[in-house]
């Protein structure tokens, strides 16, 4: 009985000490894989804005930061973004139709407003996405790139599936994971160098209605060395947003130069 009961605990161990892996290539063209993109475009399309509280951790070489925040989003590219002190005091703002952003810290007590250039939100919060990747990524629907084409498609062990997309002189520049249900599990962003800009990461999927959202967000920038947590709560999905929401109106406003030549 002892020897048996060793012997389930070892195989147990080997069990778990394996990782899913590719376990069958599909061609590019294979029905399962252009039907995946087009379910992702089409979420992309129908996702439009959100409303939450989250968990918010940052880690980079100079900021190591967590705390919680408000968020609104809206598609295609504003974004309101307040940071929460201990006691839920406004500790910074910012705000962006993704055109002019209006940024406010407490301890300036000064709108800071300004046209939008490349590296904002990694000049204010360490996460390095324009604003309309800040918004799809948030929300959960990256859209895989219209002008890419399948290069690579592989059925994973656990019913997943990852198709990489690659641009028309061959070069990598998303690859793309889902699971078994379609949901995505990961999106990553390769620059022209073919390294990897930004990979993101989806997990616990819960229901709001009728949608399935991932409440988990893990976002990697390794180029940088940085990474930035999101742990969603008291998520709204696709309320009507006005276009006030992303603008500050606030005393005490002055003009920035910043990023002039980052855009």
């Amino acid at each position: 009985m002892r020897r048996a009961a060793l012997l389930l605990a070892a195989l147990s161990l080997l069990v778990g000490c394996q990782t899913p892996g590719p376990v069958r290539t599909l061609s590019p063209d294979d029905p399962r894989v252009t039907g995946v993109l087009a379910r992702l475009r089409e979420r992309a399309e129908t996702r439009q804005s959100l409303r939450a509280l989250a968990h918010f951790v940052v880690n980079a070489e100079d900021l190591k930061f967590r705390g919680s925040q408000r968020l609104a989003l809206r598609r295609p590219r504003s974004l309101r973004v307040e940071l929460l002190g201990l006691f839920s005091q406004t500790a910074g703002l910012l705000a962006t139709d993704g055109i002019t952003y209006d940024y406010f810290d407490p301890r300036v007590g000064e709108v800071e407003h300004g046209r939008v250039w490349r590296r904002l939100l990694w000049q204010v919060a360490r996460v390095d996405l324009t604003p309309a990747e800040a918004v799809s990524v948030l929300l959960g629907a990256p859209p895989p790139g219209l002008r890419l084409i399948p290069s690579e498609a592989q059925l994973l062990a656990d019913g997943g599936l990852r198709v990489r997309l690659d641009n028309r002189q061959g070069e990598p520049r998303e690859r793309i994971e889902v699971d078994s249900l379609g949901r995505l599990r990961r999106f990553e962003k390769f620059g022209r160098r073919g390294f990897s800009s930004w990979d993101v990461s989806y997990a616990d999927y819960r229901e709001i209605g009728d949608v399935s959202f991932a409440y988990d967000v893990d976002i990697r920038f390794p180029d940088l060395g940085a990474s930035a947590i999101f742990r969603f709560r008291e998520v709204e999905l696709d309320l009507p947003l006005p276009d006030e929401l992303f603008r500050l109106d606030l005393p005490n406003r002055v003009s920035s130069a910043r990023g002039e030549g980052d855009r």
